[in-house]
């Protein structure tokens, strides 16, 4: 119904077209159109904010070519840079964003083993605090409050509250200040080494890791808002958007794909158990995270300068959630169809975000499958994921924009889902998962890099940072 409704706004009657194309003007404002997106320059967005009109350069060109080629050069490593993440007629940034996505694979995938870890180290402290409910015949086996079944999509609620919160502040200070690659830099550093600590996971230590995983989220979260806003900027064209963006995603298949392969491997040779497969996880995860961001953000990142400047009165923490809050009224005043995707995103990616946390406990817990077996079901997810991520791209551009490809992807999706709930059902079922498994790789890959292309290509870029973390959000 959402993608439905910003088709009808995106290409309606010739009236709407022309206001979605024109949006009524209020006082103190230029809007203008901007490789194929609705750029709206402010006072705010201006070097001076007591001159109207002029845009911010930062926001016009994104770049300055002396300077990324002047850092091309005093780069040795980019030479080094392998084919698949290099792009020698791009801005640096954009090879810098292609080995940041390559560690952003392992960080997300590390979960998938510790998960099962945690499950089965909750529950064996859970069995010793068991009460017997003696009128109904029940054993109440519960750990700090909650079931020990409960424990992932705990962490995922928390992480996604506590994430939500920290957006508006993260996109504050990399709007309002020249501290984006800072910003970007250090949460990325800090999160290898939250990764690295994870190591410790064990009977004593698993509700601090689980801890750990909510710190991690947010960290996450922190450095994604930064680097988007450097993603947002490497082109104004709507189809070299699309082609970064479905490169990116394909980068981050990769890199999961190789990180299971890895890990599948070296407890298919050591013959691990869950508890020892997931300190090996977080030990690669470290070990590549901590390499790839340092090299990233050390070698092809440019600082950039504010975007706009603070109003008198206001300050980084509260004026995040303030202009938030605006943005939201100005896009449903004056971005129709961007307030229709953001409801898109919202019901669509939340969708596909929490399948993979409760998939985890569904396969344990109903499937009865261990660690590697659930290893082996998010493998095939990963390889059904590159062609996924590529169909998405040729299907945006053959049916004439990413919206209709977005929808056709949303109804393949929840078909398939609805299927598996009636399908999977017990152990029984456990090798019809693999079948499901495809699927939904298929879909996971494909959504996202659509997702993205439409909301660069209709928000305004006075506020990239703090847009993006609304399409984080969302």
């Amino acid at each position: 119904f959402f993608r439905h409704k910003t088709m009808q706004l995106l290409f309606p009657e010739e009236d709407v077209n022309q206001y979605i194309n024109d949006p009524p003007k209020e006082s103190g404002e230029n809007t203008v159109v901007n490789g194929g997106g609705l750029v709206e320059c402010t006072e705010s967005s201006t070097e001076n904010p007591g001159e109207t009109g002029k845009v911010n350069h930062a926001q016009e060109t994104h770049y300055n070519d002396e300077e990324d080629n002047e850092l091309r050069q005093v780069t040795p490593l980019f030479s080094l840079i392998p084919r698949c993440f290099r792009f020698d007629n791009a801005p640096s940034e954009a090879t810098g964003i292609s080995i940041d996505y390559y560690a952003r694979g392992h960080v997300v995938m590390s979960s998938l083993f510790l998960g099962p870890a945690l499950l089965d180290l909750a529950r064996e402290a859970a069995e010793l605090n068991c009460t017997e409910d003696e009128e109904h015949g029940l054993r109440n086996c519960k750990i700090h409050g909650f079931l020990p079944s409960s424990l992932l999509s705990n962490i995922a609620i928390l992480s996604g509250i506590l994430g939500a919160l920290s957006m508006p502040i993260v996109g504050a200070v990399v709007d309002h200040t020249d501290k984006r690659l800072e910003v970007a830099a250090v949460s990325a550093i800090y999160l290898a080494i939250v990764k690295g600590l994870e190591v410790l996971v064990g009977q004593n230590t698993w509700f601090m890791i689980a801890v750990f995983q909510v710190i991690s989220s947010i960290l996450y979260n922190i450095h994604a808002t930064a680097t988007y806003a450097y993603t947002s900027e490497l082109t104004n064209d709507p189809n070299q958007q699309s082609s970064f963006n479905a490169h990116y995603n394909v980068v981050l298949y990769i890199s999961m794909l190789v990180f299971l392969i890895l890990v599948l491997g070296l407890a298919w040779f050591f013959q691990t158990d869950d508890l020892e497969t997931a300190r090996i996880s977080q030990a690669l995860t470290f070990a590549v995270s901590l390499g790839c961001f340092s090299i990233a953000w050390r070698f092809f990142f440019n600082p950039r300068p504010k975007l706009s400047q603070l109003q008198p009165g206001a300050n980084l923490w509260t004026v995040g959630f303030s202009k938030t809050f605006s943005t939201f009224q100005r896009i449903a005043k004056h971005y129709r169809a961007l307030s229709w995707a953001i409801g898109s995103m919202m019901f669509a990616e939340a969708a596909m975000a929490a399948l993979s946390s409760i998939a985890v406990t569904y396969m344990k817990e109903v499937l009865d499958m261990g660690g590697n077996d659930v290893g082996m079901i998010f493998l095939i997810v990963l390889c059904m994921g590159i062609p996924g991520s590529y169909l998405g791209s040729f299907l945006s551009i053959q049916l004439g924009d990413p919206v209709r490809s977005a929808l056709v992807c949303d109804v393949g999706f929840i078909a398939t889902t609805t299927a598996a709930s009636f399908f999977l059902t017990g152990p029984q079922n456990r090798d019809m998962a693999f079948i499901f498994a495809a699927l939904w790789g298929l879909f996971l890959g494909w959504l996202p890099p659509v997702d993205t292309t439409l909301f660069m290509n209709l928000m305004p870029s006075d506020s990239r940072a703090e847009l993006m973390g609304i399409m984080m959000f969302a």
